[in-house]
């Protein structure tokens, strides 16, 4: 039933997937500068975009978008 990880590695793995999906967005924002399309960088979204990948990156955009 446990997934058989210490709250401590539960941490860990939520900050790298937070350090990545802060990657990301960095990219992204570096790759559409000249196009004034950006997307905020946050801990929601970097998490957003950590946990979910390249799916939650097209995701906010279209949030941001429509919204």
């Amino acid at each position: 039933l446990g997934l058989g990880l210490s709250p401590m590695e539960l941490l860990v793995k939520f900050a790298f997937r937070g350090g990545i999906g802060f990657i990301l967005l960095l990219v992204f924002n570096l790759l559409t500068r000249f196009t004034g399309y950006y997307l905020p960088i946050n801990f929601y979204t970097a998490s957003f975009c950590g946990f979910l990948g390249l799916p939650g990156l097209v995701s906010l955009c279209f949030l941001k978008t429509w919204l």
